[in-house]
């Protein structure tokens, strides 16, 4: 569910990179939150969605870091 989101939106609205971050979140409470908004689908794995997203989009950028100004600007 979760991620046909970010692909719709990735459609709409083009980014040019995406910073994987952790969320810092504690995983219970976030089941928790998804039982609450209608139940869960089965774990993807970051690796499935990365490659989906490179296959999809291949534009699109994965990091997890700022890049240097010089690696947009060329300097």
């Amino acid at each position: 569910m979760e991620f046909r989101a970010l692909k719709k939106f990735l459609k709409e609205f083009p980014v040019d990179m995406i910073q994987w971050r952790n969320m810092n979140y504690d995983p219970l409470s976030y089941l928790g939150v998804m039982d609450e908004a209608g139940g869960r689908s089965p774990a993807l794995g970051m690796e499935y969605i990365i490659r989906e997203l490179q296959s999809e989009f291949p534009n699109l950028r994965h990091g997890y870091f700022n890049p240097p100004v010089r690696h947009f600007f060329g300097f």
